[in-house]
């Protein structure tokens, strides 16, 4: 499993892939703090509106009818990007 980056800035979108030979037909992420937290494809983005650490974790891997439980995470440290965050409210406050 995949990530980046590996210190993302609020707002900023992370990926993160599962590379595996042979057919998979899902793949269950899970991120608590997250948006989307939760997806079900080799690829998975998220992108995250706190900063401090989190994590992404990839909970089950499938191939046809079996399903093998993966309990693999990925930390993230977000940082807080003053520029991102000073421009975003500046355009909603004139909007």
């Amino acid at each position: 499993m995949i990530c980046t980056p590996s210190n993302p800035s609020i707002g900023e979108f992370v990926e993160c892939y599962f590379s595996v030979s042979g057919r998979i037909d899902k793949i269950s992420w899970s991120t608590p703090d997250g948006n989307p937290q939760s997806g079900i494809d080799k690829h998975f983005v998220s992108s995250f509106d706190v900063s401090g650490p989190t994590s992404i974790t990839l909970l089950e891997v499938c191939n046809g009818s079996s399903c093998t439980k993966s309990i693999t995470e990925v930390f993230l440290d977000l940082t807080a990007d003053l520029v991102s965050i000073f421009s975003t409210n500046a355009k909603n406050y004139f909007r």
